[in-house]
């Protein structure tokens, strides 16, 4: 199905001319919610123009942004850059903070303005970044144009290559979304409480809106703001874009819009089908929803093609070619990539001075291990690995080892580890593809080397690599490599960078470190009340929990030995909790809980949990002693060891939990500060806020997302505790703790060591503490690696034993060219240290050059050498380009003056004339006033109006004659002949003549004569002198002078009525009377 639309509304493309106004409401924000998703997916983005070809610019106002996530969203506006056309700067206020919900984020214009220059139809809605566009300027200076929110608590992904984490957010995308609506992609429809839909602005529909067709191809328009038809549309699952341009990229189809039977604020109606364009479509980027692991870095063309539709100017071209390589784009750098167009933050600048490339790393290390056993080593660095050196000491042995019985695991910063060697034992990590050579299958003493390529593994990065060295021979007695050495060119040791744990969630976060040396401790508590320690040893396996447990455990409902009550089951000596849901065993509903009962302070809740292929996991935390009330944080573990954290609307997805082993988990809560971590094992999985109180926990067996619920439950630890540290409390001690409050003992000093300080220096030949003097055989305190007379004396000039200041400047001659010791000159006088540049003739006397004519602009007294630059004044100015004489002071010299008429206004206007002289003329007629219907043979005065004093007036009549008034502004004509007629007057005076003032006049033939005419009037007396009084009734009356100017008016009266001047100068004057049959004019003479 497809629809064109072919005729949107009659009006809504017409032509735009009136001004602009903002008046109008923007919409309410579109919101871009987060969903769970089955995997990863991407949309590459698409070449990123270099920024000169770029054809809009984005100006983005950043609050709360950290600096990763500033560069995702720049990568994410220098995509829409290349996309679109605008001369007007698009202003973003971009702002991170916490968002309701599941909302990752929401956007919209600022302001939306119709009916200015430039806008494409009159009475349609264009958002602030179109409308100036379209205009070609800012409607609106100094706002923003849209406003974006982003959720300060989402786990998100700020890399820009699009491969995002399955249990992250990408916020690329998210920003890219937010732009495009705020770009347009939003409409103005809503269903409001009662059902029915509404245009926002009523009469003044978005420009979306009129592209929204049902799939009966009805505009969404026709229904009208404010009836349920336009509700029942905007839910019905059936609604489609109609623009020609996005149905030109949509396929088979027109572009389906989200329109779920259940209103969704923020979603429905704004945004393209979730279903129809799922993850991984290439159209899937202006859906309402995106998964973790979901990165689209393209809106796409039928997005542009909206765009289009709805005014924008987009390149389809910019969408295709190669994505957008993401490297080092540095010159400068180590790792310059020339075919990056991207750059990743990945480059690598030389270090200590060394140049590129001459970096090497020397890591040496010693295992002595039994079999399986091994030694972990870290090193820092940064740089790759394509080719390592190793060379092993080895003293040889008699029992079966071999030098290739070593097993070596490396890792990366990044975290990506492999490993070679060892006969029969491994550490699980992905194989490196290299081996030992055939020589080193031997126990013979010696030393080997070997040079390793391990290109194709990719390895790099700055901050700890590591690197374990194993006994990987499973029936060794022992293996004793005195000294195993890697040599590793291009990756440079971090000299002068701090190592540190630089992860903020850390007990131990070090906001100085430059690199992550993997020491972040998260376990940062001690317990002071132990409220429960539970390794369930004691229990009877044939009995429920709770009927035997008197510790405080309770099930779901508070009934011990039901459904809900679980057992402990033995796994060899261990005990252990089981948990399994009715889909395992019907018989079971494993439900339990242990109240805690905690509103503020630290407290850690502490257990081990497994799972089995297949199984799923659950627990929770709520705020309320009893189950079931005010749940804080659920915790879903999927077959395949994923983490999901629920706090209400939000959810944070993680990984880690391993399936078929022991899980460590530990959640510190800080009732205090509302803050709560979660540690698997040793890394920190999630830092979430935790506003409640701790009630208590539940452990369910609950089946989801196809597995079975089922785990086991053990060494289960909830305490109150401290973060206060114990440790060393001496401030003179290298290890001192300031945080400790408790000392234990483990205070180090230097000299306890023989060293002058806590970094293991030691005092240097001139009693410096870590300097490197190594002699100083005179004991004069200079070094005698800098000493440049040992034993001897220096002179005054620095030389040894020398004979001292001989010479004319002390320790030198004067230097050649120069004619003292303090390095001067002489000048053109001779003069030592003179500043004369010149004396041309030899007179002795220093050339001064300048302008030496006295009537120059430029003349300098003081100049005897004339160097040509004179100046002069222009005819008839000074030297300060003003007139001599102007004597009007109009800024044109008397001599230059054109006399005319200046006034733009009068006829005879000179346009290069500026003094005026008095001559201008002026043409005012415009029209002639009088009757246009008379009858035959009737006599009537005509005025041209308004009139000119001094100017002449000719008259022609058809139809008629002229009885008087020729050569004036006022005639009389008698119409003699019926028919259509005219009369015509022409302006003029000594300068101008104006054009042909027509009136057509319909003279009506007399066929009767009434007795009497009540429309028939007279004014008396006339001449008047202090007032007048007309024979008929008036609607209303008005005195005016010849020119057509109002003297004066009265309102209706009754015939005969008493009309005092009082005030009128004598004069000629016309009186206009308005009749019910219109209006009559007389002439009236005031006289004194």
């Amino acid at each position: 199905m497809r629809l064109l639309l072919s005729a949107l509304l009659v009006g809504f493309l017409s032509s735009a001319s009136a001004q602009v106004t903002s008046s109008a409401t923007p919409p309410n924000r579109s919101l871009l919610f987060a969903v769970e998703s089955e995997g990863v997916s991407q949309v590459p983005a698409p070449v990123l123009l270099p920024a000169d070809e770029r054809t809009a610019t984005f100006v983005v106002n950043y609050t709360g942004f950290s600096s990763s996530a500033q560069t995702a969203f720049q990568y994410a506006v220098d995509i829409w850059s290349g996309l679109i056309t605008s001369d007007v700067p698009i202003v973003i206020d971009a702002t991170w903070e916490d968002l309701p919900g599941n909302a990752l984020g929401s956007a919209g214009a600022n302001n939306l303005f119709y009916n200015f220059g430039g806008a494409p139809a009159n009475g349609v809605l264009y958002p602030s970044p179109l409308a100036n566009k379209l205009a070609g300027s800012d409607l609106d200076p100094g706002q923003a144009d849209i406003s974006a929110n982003f959720d300060s608590g989402t786990n998100w992904y700020y890399g820009l290559d699009g491969n995002t984490p399955f249990s992250q957010f990408d916020l690329v995308s998210v920003v890219l979304h937010e732009i495009g609506h705020g770009l347009g992609f939003a409409g103005t429809a809503f269903v409001g409480t009662d059902l029915n839909g509404y245009i926002l602005n009523g009469s003044l529909p978005h420009v979306y809106d009129g592209f929204v067709w049902t799939g009966n191809s009805i505009p969404i328009l026709d229904f009208g703001s404010g009836t349920a038809s336009l509700g029942d549309a905007l839910v019905s699952d059936n609604l489609y874009w109609a623009g020609a341009q996005g149905n030109a990229y949509s396929g088979d189809f027109s572009p389906k819009l989200y329109a779920p039977s259940f209103w969704e604020q923020g979603s429905s109606y704004s945004h393209f089908d979730e279903s129809t364009y799922p993850a991984g479509n290439a159209h899937s980027l202006m859906t309402p929803q995106i998964g973790n692991g979901e990165a689209i870095h393209s809106p796409g063309a039928m997005c542009l093609g909206v765009l289009e539709d709805i005014g924008w100017t987009v390149d389809y071209d910019a969408l295709d070619g190669p994505v957008g390589a993401p490297g080092c784009t540095d010159a400068a750098a180590c790792n310059y990539d020339p075919e990056a167009t991207l750059s990743d933050g990945s480059c690598i600048y030389p270090l200590a001075d060394e140049p590129c490339g001459d970096c090497t790393s020397l890591w040496s290390m010693a295992l002595n291990a039994s079999a399986g056993q091994g030694v972990e080593f870290t090193f820092g660095g940064v740089g790759s690995i394509d080719e390592i050196e190793v060379a092993v000491q080895w003293a040889g042995s008699s029992n079966g080892e071999w030098v290739s019985d070593l097993l070596v695991l490396l890792c990366d910063p990044n975290g990506d580890c492999f490993e070679w060697g060892g006969f029969d034992q491994t550490t699980g990590a992905t194989a490196a593809g290299v081996d030992w050579p055939a020589a080193w299958d031997t126990g013979a003493a010696g030393t080997y080397t070997v040079t390793l390529n391990v290109s194709g593994l990719d390895l790099s990065g700055l901050g700890t690599w590591s690197v374990s060295l194993f006994n990987g021979f499973g029936d060794s007695g022992g293996l004793d490599l005195t000294d195993v050495t890697f040599t590793v060119p291009y990756v440079c040791p971090l000299t002068g960078l701090n190592p540190g744990c630089t992860d903020n969630a850390a007990c131990n976060y070090e906001p100085s470190a430059d690199y992550n040396d993997g020491s972040c401790n998260y376990f940062c508590f001690n317990c002071t009340e132990t409220l429960l320690f539970e390794n369930f040893q004691s229990y009877d396996t044939t009995v429920p929990l709770t009927v035997q447990a008197t510790n405080g455990w309770e099930t779901w409902s508070g009934i011990a030995g039901g459904v809900e009550d679980p057992y402990v089951v033995l796994a060899g000596a261990d005990a252990e909790l089981e948990l399994v849901s009715p889909e395992v065993d019907p018989s079971q509903a494993s439900d339990v809980v242990f109240p805690i009962g905690a509103s503020d302070g630290q407290y850690v809740v502490q257990f081990s949990m497994s799972t089995q292929a297949g199984q799923t996991a659950y627990y929770n935390f709520q705020g309320d002693n009893t189950p079931g009330i005010e749940w804080t944080l659920e915790t879903f573990i999927d077959t395949e060891g994923g983490l999901a954290f629920v706090q209400g609307e939000d959810t944070l997805q993680a990984d880690g939990f391993q399936v078929g082993a022991d899980n460590l988990f530990t959640h510190i809560f800080d009732l205090d500060n509302d803050e709560l971590r979660v540690i698997l094992g040793t890394q920190l999985v999630a830092l979430l806020e935790y506003p409640g109180n701790l009630g208590g926990v539940n452990f369910y067996a609950y089946s989801f997302g196809g597995g079975l619920g089922r785990y086991l439950l053990d060494d289960l630890t909830i305490c109150a505790s401290t973060t206060a540290a114990a440790g060393c409390m001496d401030s003179q001690a290298c290890n001192y703790n300031p945080d400790a409050v408790e000392d234990d003992g483990s205070c180090l000093f230097p000299f306890d060591y023989g060293w002058c300080d806590c970094e293991g220096s030691v005092f240097d030949a001139l009693g410096e503490c870590g300097g490197g003097c190594a002699e100083d055989l005179d004991a004069d305190g200079i070094c005698d690696s800098e000493d440049p007379c040992i034993g001897g004396v220096l002179d005054a000039c620095g030389v040894c034993d020398g004979p001292g200041a001989v010479f004319e400047c002390g320790c030198e001659d004067i230097p050649e060219d120069d004619c003292d010791c303090d390095g001067n000159q002489l000048d053109a006088l001779g003069e030592c240290g003179g500043d004369c540049a010149a004396d041309v003739n030899g007179d002795g006397i220093c050339d001064v050059p300048g302008c030496t004519d006295m009537e120059a602009c430029n003349y300098d007294p003081l100049a005897n050498t004339d160097d040509g630059g004179c100046e002069y004044a222009v005819l008839y100015y000074d030297c300060s380009g003003d007139c001599i004489n102007d004597s009007d002071g109009d800024g044109v010299c008397d001599e230059l003056e054109v006399s005319g008429c200046t006034d733009s206004e009068a006829c005879n206007y000179d346009d290069e004339a500026s003094e005026d002289d008095g001559s201008c003329a002026y043409l005012t007629a415009a029209s002639i006033d009088g009757s246009a219907e008379v009858d035959e043979g009737s006599t009537q005065l005509y005025v041209a109006m308004p009139s000119e004093p001094g100017n002449s007036y000719t008259w022609a009549v058809s139809g008629g004659s002229l009885l008087s008034g020729q050569g004036t502004s006022l005639v009389t004509v008698e119409w003699t002949t019926s028919g259509a007629h005219s009369i015509q007057v022409v302006e003029t005076n000594a300068s101008c003549t104006g054009g042909v003032i027509n009136l057509d006049v319909d003279v009506l033939e007399v066929t009767s004569i009434d007795e009497f005419d009540p429309m028939d009037w007279a004014v008396w007396p006339n001449p008047a002198r202090t007032g007048f009084r007309i024979d008929v009734g008036s609607i209303q009356l008005r005195l005016c002078d010849l020119s057509g100017a109002e003297v004066r008016q009265w309102p209706t009266s009754a015939p005969r009525t008493w009309h005092a001047l009082d005030g009128v100068a004598p004069g000629m004057y016309l009186l206009e009377v308005e009749l019910p049959t219109g209006k009559k004019v007389r002439p009236l003479v005031v006289a004194r």
